[in-house]
């Protein structure tokens, strides 16, 4: 029978279908097969289904119109290949015109098309006639392939005949055997895929919760894969799909707790990139290795069972490795051997490599599990140094979760060690999630102790809600509040949409608490996405509200990125607006970077529009990172073009970190010059100190000189103390002395105390003297500042006090500004207005040029007002960066002025460095 391969676009499927009912005679005679991607089995690889069919059709057909040209899947991949068996004589294309388009020129344009003359089928009367001119020109071509076939040359009858009986039984016979071995190797050899939508282990072995079947992964976000040797085998990998069966896109998907919950040690960094675990077994079934991988194969972390129930960290490169501050190397499981929990990890504790009990960063020793009936845990008790139950260091002593019966998550809770609910680390004391009849989580808020819901310290919302299309995908992400109305989450946006195109892209649309469309990523309302066939992101394109071309706030209009074989983002490139290379306003185009096994970034190098290295202002071109065995940072050294040390633009070559030994804390930082020494950076400190409360937040930080001592440098003081509201938001900061005693900072104040709103907001900000009352400041000439903000989330007031809570006019000129937005949230207007509330007028006034800079090299001094750039006025500051974003890497002029007289300046290309500027209202002059 002869194979006919469907090459088409999506958006001409009902044509795709309409021709396939006309094949039917074809197909009903035996004469010809038809396949196409809607024949693809939930949970299989789409890419790889469709190549597999696409190489062993005989027939191919490519149903040519404007959208199988513009598909790059269709066109670059589907054809070329085509037209590579056709070369070969492996298979025939057949090109039926579906719509008219431009096909004369393509590479398959000189091949016979159909219908007859390339008249395309939509442009006949009667479609009916022109399926008929297909169907005639695909059955010529399917018995022209059958009779090509010559029968092979075969014996004589009567010899044949002769033979007939012992041929007869030795086929018999064979075929029993083959029979036999197809079903050992069925039962014993042959992959088996099944899906489920949760996990629990039983001796280390995996065991999947809550069975799904195909018409529910079709419509998944995404799915547990699960692969087992033989029918009867163990499981040997656990892998999350979406319902193409493929990992699903970077960021694109709700992560799953069940892969997470895998690792006794979870570390919820790698929550999006945990995205397949492996399990290796002895000849005698036991659990050996559990490896968990990236969706790009980096090794996440592995599990070695030196006993059944022990297991050891082990590297990539099969050096066992501490993976807390304190020396956790091994974890210990009991289990219960019989009763219906025989074989869960009933206990499981932290042990170094003496097997003494260390604490997990959470100051927790182990923990003590109980399950329910689907072997799933329903309450996790934290353990002390005894074995005890004690509180973690944030106060929690106990964990309940509850489950629906295909194993989703539905509620948790955390308590304290007096068994009362307390507040967790992220601000709540309970979160319940809804999913939808396929699985998907629709809904998961949090909620605090008096049951209602609560705002998040990070990231600043109550709960998520998500709506997906009919495959699961994603279209809409939205962050509400306690009370329900869309709120800003952490990136700006309270809600996205997406429109998915049939490879898998996405084009995202951003919009704000009120619902109207919003900007993101500094400039764009929308994103269209492109993913590699293992969900990363390689372009992001960014447009406004007009589908025009946008800058984000690195000033790219479009960014390409590529990964290494393990996922690292090894190339990040900054493209214009006509897909050129442009600087990012970081300075350079280009970046490239070199990581280790683990996925830590170990080089970066940075290269110029012209492919040359080059940073703006800077001879580092090059950066080198070291980190320690559990992945923390612990030194950065900057390079030139020639490899040598160098200084950055803060004025160190290199920089070390140290950290604790319990919580793994940064608690130093040590600044070096070019020459390894202790070195001064900008700001005046050569050392950094910090100290951490039980919870793990940052209550002092401390600077020192070269030589060790204590320094207060160009910010005044020698160290800086916090304190923070129940929410974690910092409250109070206060600098002090070498003798801890309050002193003066730079500014002219002692001590900082802030207020926020509902949302996580700063909404006051009061600045204290020595003596504890308010004071004015002598660098920003008001003693508090308020701000307000409208429906959006976006400041709609700045607005400035002295000490006895009086407008006042600030060192700028200005009492208040109110700011004002268009629909999509930019910002159109300031105004400025004194402490009567009349509207004053400011310039943008240069305030500080660095030494050295492309500021100073072109003229640039302090006092100098900005007018006009390149030909635009410049009412704001807001404009002129703006301006610098989009133009600043073309040559332009720029006017100011000073000391009363208009001066022109010419800029070549590349953006200003070195430069402060300020709203500012000029002083009168004097007449002369």
């Amino acid at each position: 029978m002869i194979t006919v391969f469907f090459s088409y676009a999506h958006h001409d499927e009902t044509l795709r279908n309409e021709l396939e009912k006309h094949l039917a005679l074809l197909k009903r005679q035996g004469v010809i097969d038809t396949w196409h991607d809607r024949k693809i089995d939930a949970g299989e690889n789409v890419h790889t289904e469709i190549s597999e069919y696409l190489e062993k059709a005989d027939i191919i057909l490519l149903l040519v119109s404007a959208d199988f040209l513009a598909s790059d899947y269709c066109y670059d991949i589907e054809m070329q290949q085509a037209l590579e068996r056709h070369k070969r004589g492996d298979a025939r294309i057949i090109p039926v015109i579906l719509r008219p388009c431009e096909w004369q020129k393509a590479p398959f344009g000189k091949l016979l098309t159909t219908p007859t003359d390339g008249k395309p089928i939509t442009k006949f009367e009667n479609l009916d006639d022109a399926f008929l001119e297909v169907t005639k020109a695909i059955r010529k071509a399917a018995d022209k392939l059958r009779h090509s076939v010559r029968p092979s040359m075969s014996e004589p009858t009567g010899k044949r005949g002769r033979r007939m009986p012992r041929f007869f039984w030795v086929s018999i016979f064979l075929l029993i055997l083959a029979g036999a071995g197809l079903g050992v190797w069925d039962v014993f050899y042959r992959p088996h895929v099944k899906y489920y939508a949760n996990v629990t282990k039983r001796w280390g072995l995996p065991v999947g919760i809550g069975r799904l079947t195909d018409e529910q992964v079709r419509h998944r976000n995404i799915s547990l894969k699960f692969t087992q040797r033989g029918r009867w085998g163990l499981v040997t990998e656990i892998r999350i799909v979406n319902s193409r069966g493929a990992y699903p896109p970077a960021f694109a998907y709700f992560p799953s707790q069940s892969l997470e919950n895998l690792n006794p040690l979870n570390d919820d960094s790698e929550s999006f990139n945990q995205c397949r675990v492996t399990f290796e077994h002895d000849i005698n079934g036991q659990i050996q290795n559990q490896s968990a991988y990236s969706r790009g194969n980096r090794l996440i972390y592995q599990l070695h069972y030196t006993r059944p129930n022990i297991a050891e960290y082990v590297m990539e490169d099969g050096i066992s490795k501490a993976v807390t501050p304190s020396g956790v190397k091994y974890i210990k499981f009991v289990r219960p051997d019989t009763g219906p929990d025989a074989g869960l990890d009933q206990e499981f504790l932290y042990l170094d490599n003496n097997g003494k009990r260390k604490p997990a960063p959470n100051g927790v020793y182990g923990n003590h599990l109980i399950f329910n009936p689907l072997g799933l845990p329903v309450e996790r008790t934290a353990l002390g140094m005894n074995g005890q139950p004690a509180p973690a260091r944030i106060g929690v002593a106990k964990k309940t979760e509850n489950y629906d019966s295909q194993g989703n998550l539905i509620q948790s809770g955390v308590f304290g060690a007096d068994g009362q609910p307390v507040l967790g680390s992220d601000g709540a004391a309970e979160t319940r999630s809804v999913y939808d009849s396929y699985g998907n989580i629709k809904e998961t808020a949090s909620y605090g102790l008096d049951g209602q819901l609560v705002t998040l310290k990070n990231p600043g919302v109550s709960g998520i809600a998500l709506a997906y299309d009919s495959q699961g995908n994603i279209i809409e992400y939205t962050y509400f509040g306690p009370d329900r109305q869309l709120v800003r989450g952490p990136l700006g946006f309270a809600k996205y949409t997406a429109v998915w195109d049939e490879k898998g892209g996405m084009l995202q649309s951003f919009f704000g608490p009120d619902g109207k469309p919003t900007l993101t990523a500094g400039r764009a309302v929308k994103i269209r996405g492109r993913y590699d066939e293992r969900g990363y992101l390689v372009e992001a394109v960014f447009f406004d509200e007009n589908d025009r071309p946008a800058r984000n706030d690195e000033g790219c209009a479009k960014k390409s990125l590529t990964y290494d074989e393990q996922g690292n983002n090894t190339e990040d490139t900054c493209l214009d607006e006509g897909g050129q290379l442009v600087r990012a306003i970081y300075g350079s185009a280009r970046r490239e970077s070199v990581y280790d096994e683990r996925g830590n970034r170990v080089e970066q190098r940075l290269f110029r529009p012209d492919g040359q290295p080059g940073l703006y202002e800077e001879n580092m071109v090059k950066g080198r990172w070291k980190y320690n065995s559990q992945g923390n940072l612990t030194e950065e050294a900057y390079f030139d073009a020639a490899d040598k040390p160098v200084k950055n633009k803060d004025g160190y070559a290199k920089v070390n970190y140290r950290y604790d030994d319990l919580q793994g804390k940064l608690i130093e930082v040590l600044f070096f010059d070019e020459q390894d020494r202790p070195t001064e950076r900008k700001g005046g400190y050569a050392r950094i100190v910090r100290a951490y409360d039980v919870k793990g937040t940052l209550t002092e930080e401390t600077t020192f000189d070269a030589q060790g001592k204590p320094a207060r440098g160009e910010r005044g003081y020698f160290k800086e103390k916090h304190q923070y509201d129940d929410r974690g938001y910092g409250t109070e900061t206060t600098f002090c002395d070498e003798r801890n005693r309050l002193t003066l900072a730079k500014e002219g104040y002692a001590k900082i105390l802030d207020k926020y709103n509902d949302e996580g907001q700063l909404i006051e900000r009061t600045l204290f003297g020595l003596n504890g009352f308010p004071i004015v400041s002598k660098k920003n000439g008001f003693a508090k500042e308020r701000f307000t903000y409208d429906a959006r989330g976006k400041e709609s007031q700045h607005t400035f006090f002295d000490p006895g809570d009086r407008l006042v006019r600030n060192t700028y000129g200005y009492a208040t500004i109110n700011f004002s937005y268009d629909d999509f949230g930019r910002e159109t207007k300031k105004e400025f207005l004194d402490s009567k509330g009349t509207p004053v007028s400011t310039k943008v006034t240069i305030e500080k040029v660095e030494p050295d800079s492309k500021s100073q090299r072109i003229g640039l001094q302090v006092g100098d007002l900005i007018l006009n750039y390149d030909g635009r006025e410049v009412p704001d500051t807001r404009i002129f960066w703006e301006l610098e974003l989009v133009k600043g890497e073309r040559p332009r002029e720029l006017i100011i002025q000073r000391d009363g007289k208009v001066v022109s300046l010419n800029v070549p290309a590349g953006r200003l460095t070195g430069l402060e500027i300020a709203d500012k209202v000029p002083p009168e002059r004097k007449k002369q």
